[in-house]
């Protein structure tokens, strides 16, 4: 609670202050302001001093200023000016009137301000008293109590051992090492007293140590792992040093910030580090040279480098042939030929296109630890067409404005649109670039893209890569066909209905000149099976067709329709779901009663009223088109090219169960399998091996 602090008068000038009073020379001509001329400060004509003891000017010590008839104010107990003291809450002060000459008191009210008047040895002010549970001047904490022991003594001082906070009053902690809170002079807590862990047990950090966060989190230094949770940006190892690269106590060195040129001399064994702080969606290259001319032929300098992010962790092997790295994001050793110098490109380096806004740390070494003296070029690239990385908004980006390349100078696909489901015969030549056919989805099928010379191998060696209408890339194949040619498979989702993909052949090298076939198609449903001439049975009767669902997901058939070329064809209208399973069978007859159909198991019967398809027994067509009228699949099939044996199926072979190579011949052979009534097939099943 607020305490009265009674204080002594405190004289704050050595010269005496009159309470009344004018100017110090009178008319007599001496120097002390008396009316007489003798050199005493009374106002008689004697030299004695009477000297007037109550400051009010007249000598005769009652304080009425009836002396001189100047000040008929009562002064005490103000007699100096500047001279305060405690009136209660009520801080006086003494004051000099300049026009009268006259002592008077002013007055404050301390307790206006939530404060009192507090008197100490430095004088009077409204502050605050320890205890009062303010922290005021001179005060290091203030707990509102008096008690020592708790944290903030009597005097308002932390205590040994504390640890206080900011708030008024003051909450004090005793410091206690193993509670996972760092205070007063720790340095760690990892929340134990444990020694040799980094944090020891007078929770300070142990030599080659660095720790961070509460509980502290403490990790070796020196180890090549750069351990962010312990408080390091980098850690190379035995080559740490508080000058170069990576400090001994691992943070950063760095030797140069921006992106330039910059010249530099490193000696052996150690490493330079440079920072560039890129925004979003820029692309980092990087390359050192000497410090004389561009060249980096054979006895020049031999430089290695590294690019990380915000950590860095190098390990050096041996003396010196070569590093490990565990995180950074692009290492160069020699880029090219005979040069010795390093390079980083992005248009070769995926991990330094398009980088999240931050700050990079370029890295540089004489290989095998020898002291250079080189060149550092370091550049941010914007994004950009034409520029040979692939931006966002970009299908493609070949580095070039020339047309009709597979990449347009706009940076997008040049392709021709195939229908769907795809073209076997589109030929491609390419000439360094990529050449490419699009297709429209129609959603949930399986794609699949190869090329070939057209004759089941390859004039030259082909890599084959699937984009989405995005440009970003989905599938990609070098040596998956026959001989150098390539193969890929991938299955798209539902919704990708009416997205468009993008198939692009380029050659293995990229400066040969060659000629591919390219064959793109979709999956969804397979003809797999075709009984065009049933023999103990009628035509009327015994016809069916199978179909394959080679896909990941149910395909339901409700909907569809089966036709033929002639105008022949049939709307599948089961009234509810017709699901061909996943990696299942389903077959559509002609006629759905087994006791007249030849013993078939059909899941649904096409023969009605208004339905005309039917299936000729020489060459016809069998197509089946989804609900949005896209071919799904289709099969012309020829007494020439196909097997053509009475009471026997047209049977897939099952490794070539795809809407692409169902189209050739070679791929069917005579069913077999007895049915009931003695024809061969496998309806509803796998089909027998064609070899």
């Amino acid at each position: 609670m607020p305490r009265t602090i009674a204080l002594l008068l405190v004289l704050v000038s050595s010269a005496w202050i009159p309470a009344c009073g004018g100017d110090d020379t009178d008319s007599d001509g001496d120097a002390d302001a008396d009316a007489d001329s003798d050199s005493d400060s009374d106002s008689d004509s004697d030299s004695d001093s009477d000297s007037d003891s109550d400051g009010d000017g007249d000598g005769d010590g009652d304080g009425d200023g009836d002396g001189d008839g100047d000040c008929d104010v009562e002064l005490e107990p103000c007699a100096v000016e500047g001279a305060a003291f405690c009136d209660g809450d009520v801080m006086t002060v003494c004051t000099l009137d300049p026009e009268s000459g006259c002592l008077s008191l002013d007055g404050e009210d301390c307790s206006e301000t939530d404060r009192i008047c507090v008197a100490d040895g430095e004088g009077v002010a409204c502050g605050t008293s320890c205890g009062d549970g303010v922290v005021s001047d001179g005060e290091e904490c203030d707990d509102d109590d008096e008690d020592a022991g708790d944290g903030c003594s009597d005097a308002c001082a932390v205590e040994e051992g504390f640890v206080c906070d900011e708030s008024e009053p003051s909450v004090c902690t005793e410091i206690v090492c193993g509670d996972s809170v760092i205070s007063g002079s720790e340095t760690c807590d990892d929340g134990d007293a444990d020694p040799g862990d980094g944090c020891d047990a007078d929770c300070a950090i142990e030599a080659d140590f660095t720790c961070a966060g509460e509980p502290s989190a403490c990790a070796a230094c020196g180890d090549a792992i750069a351990d962010v949770d312990a408080g390091q940006e980098c850690d190379f190892g035995t080559l740490n040093d508080d000058g170069h690269g990576c400090s001994t106590s691992c943070q950063w060195v760095v030797a140069a910030t921006g992106e330039a040129q910059f010249d530099a001399s490193l000696p052996a064994d150690l490493i330079d580090c440079f920072a560039v702080d890129a925004v979003d969606g820029q692309h980092l290259s990087a390359l050192t040279l000497q410090q004389t001319g561009e060249a980096c032929g054979t006895g020049s300098i031999d430089t290695e480098m590294w690019i990380f992010g915000s950590t860095g962790s190098l390990e050096w092997w041996g003396s010196g042939v070569g590093g490990s790295t565990s995180d950074a994001i692009a290492t160069s050793g020699d880029p090219s030929g005979s040069e010795y110098c390093a390079a980083v490109d992005p248009v070769e380096v995926a991990e330094l296109q398009s980088l999240s806004a931050g700050t990079y740390h370029v890295c540089v070494a004489g290989f095998a630890g020898a002291a250079i003296d080189y060149r550092l070029v370091i550049d941010l690239l914007d994004p950009a067409c034409q520029n040979g990385i692939r931006d966002a908004g970009e299908q493609c980006d070949d580095g070039n404005a020339v047309e009709v390349d597979g990449c347009s100078p706009l940076c997008t696909f040049e392709a021709a649109e195939l229908p769907y489901p795809g073209q076997e015969a589109y030929t491609i030549t390419t000439t360094g670039e990529f050449g490419c056919a699009s297709l429209v989805l129609d959603g949930g099928e399986i794609l699949r893209a190869g090329t070939s010379d057209g004759a089941g191998s390859c004039n030259y060696d082909t890599v084959l890569t699937l984009y989405d209408a995005n440009g970003n890339e989905l599938a990609s194949n070098d040596d998956g066909g026959a001989d150098g040619c390539s193969a890929l498979q991938a299955e798209t989702d539902p919704a990708d209905a009416g997205e468009t993909v993008y198939a692009c052949v380029r050659g293995y090298d990229e400066d040969e000149f060659g000629e591919a076939t390219l064959l793109f198609t979709a999956t969804k449903l397979v003809i797999s099976e075709i009984m065009k001439d049933p023999f103990e049975v009628s035509d009327a009767n015994g016809e069916w067709v199978e179909v394959y669902n080679p896909t990941s997901r149910d395909v339901d058939l409700e909907g569809m329709t089966l036709w033929d070329d002639g105008g022949e064809s049939v709307e599948i209208a089961s009234g509810g779901p017709l699901v061909v399973a996943s990696g299942g069978y389903l077959v559509l007859c002609r006629n759905s009663d087994d006791t007249e159909n030849g013993g078939v198991a059909c899941a649904y019967d096409y023969y009605f009223a208004e339905s005309v398809f039917q299936l000729a027994n020489d060459d016809d067509e069998v197509r089946i088109t989804s609900v949005g009228g896209r071919q799904l699949d289709g099969v012309v099939y020829s007494d020439a090219g196909f097997p053509d044996v009475a009471g026997r199926s047209l049977s897939l072979d099952p490794d070539l169960r795809d809407s692409w190579s169902n189209d050739s011949g070679g791929s069917w052979c005579a069913g077999t399998g007895a049915l009931p009534a003695g024809d061969q097939g496998s309806p509803g099943a796998a089909n027998a091996d064609c070899s």
